[in-house]
């Protein structure tokens, strides 16, 4: 686990309230491994003493991304930062998840909006193609869709309002 501070390479709206943040952090991006997450801490945010946990959703090289939701005063201030303005971040950090071994059963993995950004990684370094199942209250919620079918990955999306894919918990397909 390292602390540094990290520039922003990018940070776009995805769908609706979600954003994609990009930051160069040549000491954490080696070391992470599929299921980690770090804890981003949001300079203009004066009065937040606690850091924010993201799950690390992508690593390229110096970089690593992050998928969030603009939903509180904090990811309101993040998404609201540029290019060049920078984070103090913490990782990475949790014991990640394991990455199955080739030849073994076709993996499946469940999650739902921006949960999707933990299975990002574990799916692009596996040795293997499964099954994704994602879902969401509605469209905007799916996340990574198009990333995971780029992967050579099955994916079957749920949504509760039936506004995409199947209509229901993400659960039922499953």
């Amino acid at each position: 686990m390292l602390e540094q501070t990290v520039p922003i390479v990018s940070n776009e709206r995805d769908t609706d309230l979600y954003y994609r943040l990009v930051v160069c952090a040549p000491q954490i991006a080696p070391r992470v491994q599929p299921g980690q997450f770090a804890h981003v801490r949001i300079p203009p945010l004066k009065d937040a003493l606690l850091r924010r946990p993201f799950s690390i959703y992508q690593v390229a090289g110096d970089t690593f991304s992050i998928l969030y939701k603009a939903v509180g005063q904090g990811t309101e201030m993040l998404s609201r930062m540029h290019p060049g303005e920078e984070l103090s971040a913490l990782g990475p950090l949790g014991h990640g998840f394991t990455v199955p071994p080739p030849g073994g059963e076709s993996p499946l993995l469940v999650a739902g909006g921006y949960g999707m950004a933990a299975m990002f990684l574990l799916a692009q370094r596996s040795p293997q193609k499964g099954i994704v199942f994602v879902g969401g209250r509605r469209r905007v919620d799916i996340l990574c869709e198009a990333e995971f079918r780029a992967l050579g990955w099955e994916v079957r999306a749920t949504t509760e309002d039936g506004s995409h894919g199947e209509k229901g918990l993400v659960t039922q397909p499953l």
